[in-house]
């Protein structure tokens, strides 16, 4: 609804401005045609305008990384009872329109059984109707309506001849347009005088048409002072004979004719139409350049390693999300977040926000506003394995169907795994691998931090033909390989029994990896369960040939090699 109230201001906005043009410019000219064609223009501009939008195309490159939204379940506070004023308005405003809309139909109502009361024969392809009813002469389309009581023969002929040029250029058309737009822009005081400048140009059309071919005109001046008194309860929606802007119209019969050269003053309105158009009609739409994408496009290569880490910033968030958020952001890196101008909706849906930070490297805000709810954004950054901070900025959250639409806070700790053969970060989305996990392919949507890094057995990757040679050409893009420690322990079983030919002796050989946390060797005892999953920055496994070269023969069994976070 306040869709429409916009809309409505701004049409009352174009319209005022087509009067006020009128009344400075054109006012006082004789070119009553064009006086017509102009504020019937001016009403269709003022209805239709509004509803052109000129679009605005930004190009922006994309971020070099994709980051994957996270969506967490959270519980929305709803804020104190407050009066809705745009709810109060529309009402009054409805409450308006259907009163003008209802006296309208109340006089088309009295109107049409004054006109079957009254005695109707046709000539020159015009209804004449007689009355006895104490009403001023008039026309309402193809109907002159008057009382032959009240005027001399002459004077009839001279009435009948001026209702006829309302008749032939269908005035009453004009007349029923300005009293819809009336009770559609009721609170607009300048439609009132829109509509009283519209019906008074269309007695001056039939009174220079009237006169043409009067050999007297002054006959016809002092007709329309002898009636001046006589009015007409109709009067607001038919062409009567007989208006309370007598004066004006005689002044107007007896004006020198303008010069055609004045006519240019009906371009005046263009200049403002256009800066209408483009100061409150334009919208600005952002779009990734195409020529920028594919440089981003693929698996990552081998690069420094490096963690992306991001928060989204939804609809759904709560004061206290944005609160721990930008105290998190402030306490670890060092950046200064703020959250301002919050604005929400009756069920506490996030409305508008803006959110601006500040480094030492310099500042950036980004601003969302939807009455149905912001759009998703993120605030990310990337930072290298020494702590340095790579790059950090805004971005756009692109939603995707959720498989588990719950998730623990935990669960949406960002992980990077690394190989010998190359690097890939979990985040990294673009171009999006297969995941294979425990033996099986899992959905597109799969997330790699659903899985807590505690039950994560190894990881492997696959990339290039061996990929695409295994799984098909839907691996084009690599294949990461996902083994639980549960699914290990039923596939594969870490213990190996061996029988001495005698059977009195039994050896047993524990296939344990090789465990180094924070580069220090770890025993064979040692339980990984023991670091909380929080506290992990990342998990680099060895297996095969390569972890017996790297590590010798004590990495036989594989390598698993953990950095945890420093305070």
């Amino acid at each position: 609804m306040e869709d429409f109230m916009l809309y409505l201001l701004k049409s009352s906005g174009i319209l005022a401005f087509f009067w006020c043009c009128f009344k400075r410019f054109l006012e006082k000219e004789t070119f009553f045609e064009w006086h017509r064609i102009f504020l019937i223009s001016g009403i269709f501009i003022a209805l239709l305008f509004p509803l052109w939008t000129l679009t605005e195309l930004i190009l922006v490159d994309p971020l070099p990384y994709a980051l994957t939204e996270t969506q967490t379940s959270e519980a929305i506070m709803l804020p104190d009872a407050t009066t809705d004023w745009w709810t109060v308005i529309t009402t009054i405003y409805a409450i308006g329109a259907m009163l003008f809309l209802t006296r309208l139909g109340i006089q088309l109502i009295s109107l049409n059984k004054l006109i079957r009361k009254g005695t109707a024969f046709k000539t020159d392809g015009l209804t004449i109707v007689e009355t006895k009813e104490n009403t001023s002469p008039f026309s309402f389309f193809n109907l002159i309506v008057y009382n032959p009581s009240m005027h001399q023969p002459q004077e009839l002929k001279t009435i009948i001849a001026h209702e006829k040029i309302h008749c032939l250029q269908r005035h009453s058309v004009d007349i029923l347009l300005i009293h819809l737009l009336s009770a559609l822009q009721w609170m607009n005081p300048f439609v009132w005088l829109y509509k009283k400048t519209l019906s008074l140009n269309l007695e001056y059309l039939a009174d220079n048409a009237a006169t043409k071919n009067m050999s007297s005109p002054k006959e016809y001046q002092y007709l329309l002072l002898k009636q001046a008194g006589v009015g007409s309860p109709y009067s607001s929606i038919i062409n009567p004979f007989f208006t309370s802007l007598i004066k004006k119209r005689i002044v107007m019969l007896n004006k020198n004719k303008s010069k055609k050269i004045r006519a240019w003053k009906f371009s005046l309105a263009v200049p403002f139409l256009a800066f209408f158009l483009v100061a409150f009609n334009t919208k600005t739409v952002t779009q990734v350049n195409p020529n920028s994408v594919q440089k981003y496009s693929g698996l990552e290569s081998e690069k420094a390693p490096s963690s992306k880490i991001k928060f989204t910033i939804n609809k759904n968030r709560t004061k206290k999300d944005l609160e721990r958020i930008s105290n998190t952001i402030k306490k670890d890196y060092n950046i200064d977040l703020r959250f301002t101008d919050i604005s929400r909706n009756a069920d506490g849906i996030l409305t508008a926000i803006n959110s601006s930070y500040n480094d030492d490297t310099g500042s950036s805000s980004s601003s969302s506003s939807d009455k149905d709810g912001i759009q998703p954004f993120n605030f990310s950054m990337e930072i290298d394995d020494e702590g340095n901070m790579i790059s950090l900025g805004y971005e756009i959250s692109v939603k995707k169907p959720k498989i588990n639409e719950q998730r623990s806070e935990q669960s949406n700790l960002p992980i990077k795994v690394k190989l010998l053969n190359g690097s890939l970060t979990q985040d990294s989305t673009l171009t999006a691998p297969i995941y294979i996990v425990d033996g099986s392919e899992v959905s597109a949507y799969f997330k790699a931090t659903d899985i807590d890094p505690s039950e994560i057995h190894s990881i492997n990757v696959l990339k290039g033909s061996t990929a695409t040679h295994k799984y098909g050409d839907k691996a084009k893009n690599g294949v990461i390989m996902i083994t639980t420690k549960s699914h290990q322990a039923l596939q594969s079983p870490a213990i190996s029994t061996k029988k001495e030919n005698n059977g009195a002796t039994n050896q047993t050989t524990i296939n344990t990896p090789l465990y180094i946390v924070d580069g220090v060797e770890k025993e064979a005892d040692f339980n990984i369960d023991n670091i909380p999953a929080s506290s992990i920055k990342s998990i680099n496994v060895t297996k095969g040939a390569e972890a017996i070269e790297k590590f010798g023969e004590k990495g036989k069994n594989g390598v698993i090699e953990i950095t945890t976070r420093k305070e």
